[in-house]
């Protein structure tokens, strides 16, 4: 099911996950918008559930925040749907060359 409105954009890197302070897992990107993410990973996580979501250090660099808050919309299988507590990106433009370049 669509829950995102947003323009997707594709983007293909790792982040960790974190409840409060503890180390969750790694998770793999598939795209990412304005308000949100769609990730890849063998967690279990339960719709609703608060998670952090650390970005690659290189993602500072294109002045991403390091940890940003998400709360699970869906959890289908491996594939997981998180909204940002916030719309942390402005500029599609910027958003599409930080992840061209967080990608490579």
């Amino acid at each position: 099911m669509e829950h995102r409105h947003a323009h997707r954009i594709a983007c293909h890197f790792n982040i960790e996950l974190y409840h409060d302070n503890d180390f969750l897992g790694m998770a793999h990107v598939e795209n990412i918008s304005k308000n949100g993410l769609c990730i890849r990973t063998k967690l279990s996580l339960s719709n609703n559930e608060m998670v952090y979501i650390k970005f690659p250090p290189k993602a500072e660099q294109h002045g991403w925040p390091d940890i940003v808050r998400g709360i699970v919309l869906h959890a289908d299988n491996d594939s997981i749907g998180l909204l940002f507590n916030n719309s942390i990106f402005t500029n599609l433009n910027n958003l599409q060359k930080a992840c061209d370049d967080i990608s490579s």
